[in-house]
């Protein structure tokens, strides 16, 4: 056996015991949402037809960025009437890297449908300041006379996030006070302003600064990133997990960890609701009043899955209690308040 025969057979045993260990605990990788979508509705055809019937008509945002098995999920969902309405630029396709390919969107698709197509000549979405920026860095890449508005493109260097977060307050201060822009329709206002980046850590100093002069602002996560702000509210998230799908040990795990307690071994062909009991059984006297009431909550819940408004609304009433008796020096008891 040769050395790349021999890797080969070491990636398939991995490949196989991993998806062993991912249908044990009931989960599944990203992108096998694509793939299991699909298998579904090529070996059911009925299942097809139902979802053809469902949805009449479909809208495809950015669909320069398509790849195979997306398009062919379009095609499959859109057999029997065809009404399919597809938006994109080429010019913007970055996805490459993974399959994607803005071919789906300008040859595929006019050959595989009776299709029209409108072009949106004028490019509101950057200026010419913007553009003549980029063309910088890739010459020609885009023709600004496409972009009716002039707009204003500056390139700072300085040294530190500090620096940089008071250079954006004071740009942000000074753009207040001009309170109106040729370019801009209406007073110019905090709710009209947005700070872009690619990383999270440089927000910080920045929300510092930010916080300092008393400028009100939003931190805005990307796509699926959605965090509790309280330890009784990622345990609430966590216990739901659980509800759903009881094999999921991975979650399990870091409710145990939330709760300072260790992972139990057996017991996991319980129901959901049976797990979270045996788990508030085994934490410690302080932390039981929090959990008797998130057990509380997750009853409703498994009851009635429609009672979710009453379930949030039981802890929040508990959170503000809390957060009351904390005030007057009595937050001991309620140790996953924070």
């Amino acid at each position: 056996m040769t050395e790349d025969e021999r890797i080969g057979n070491g990636a398939a045993l991995v490949y196989r015991e991993y998806n062993e260990l991912l249908a044990s605990q009931g989960a599944i990788d990203f992108d096998d949402i694509l793939l299991l979508a699909h298998r579904t509705l090529t070996e059911r055809p009925q299942v097809a037809r139902l979802y053809n019937r469902t949805y009449r008509y479909i809208c495809v945002d950015e669909a320069q960025d398509l790849n195979e098995a997306q398009y062919v999920l379009i095609r499959i969902l859109a057999a029997d009437n065809g009404n399919v309405l597809m938006v994109g630029d080429p010019n913007q396709a970055i996805y490459g890297f993974n399959g994607s390919d803005s071919r789906f969107m300008l040859e595929h698709f006019p050959s595989d449908f009776r299709v029209q197509k409108y072009e949106m000549r004028e490019n509101y979405r950057s200026t010419k300041a913007v553009i003549r920026g980029a063309n910088t860095l890739f010459p020609e890449s885009m023709d600004e006379l496409r972009a009716p508005l002039a707009g204003l493109c500056e390139v700072w260097g300085l040294e530190t996030e500090e620096d940089e977060a008071i250079w954006i307050v004071d740009k942000i201060e000074e753009l207040l006070a001009m309170r109106r822009h040729p370019e801009i329709e209406g007073d110019i206002s905090l709710n009209r302003m947005a700070i872009l980046a690619r990383n999270r850590y440089v927000f910080i100093p920045l929300e510092e600064e930010l916080g300092e002069r008393q400028i009100a602002h939003y931190l805005r996560r990307t796509g699926s990133v959605w965090e509790m702000e309280s330890d009784i509210g990622r345990v609430f998230d966590l216990g739901l997990r659980i509800l759903v799908n009881p094999m999921d040990r991975l979650h399990k795990g870091r409710l145990c960890e939330i709760l300072g307690i260790p992972y139990p071994h057996g017991g996991d062909g319980a129901d959901g609701l049976d797990q979270l009991r045996r788990t508030g059984e085994r934490i410690t006297d302080r932390g039981r009043s929090d959990f008797g009431v998130l057990l509380k909550a997750w009853s409703m819940l498994d009851e009635d899955i429609n009672r979710f408004p009453q379930a949030v609304a039981s802890l929040k009433d508990y959170a503000s209690e809390a957060a009351a008796k904390a005030s007057d020096g009595g937050a001991a008891e309620y140790a996953l308040v924070m």
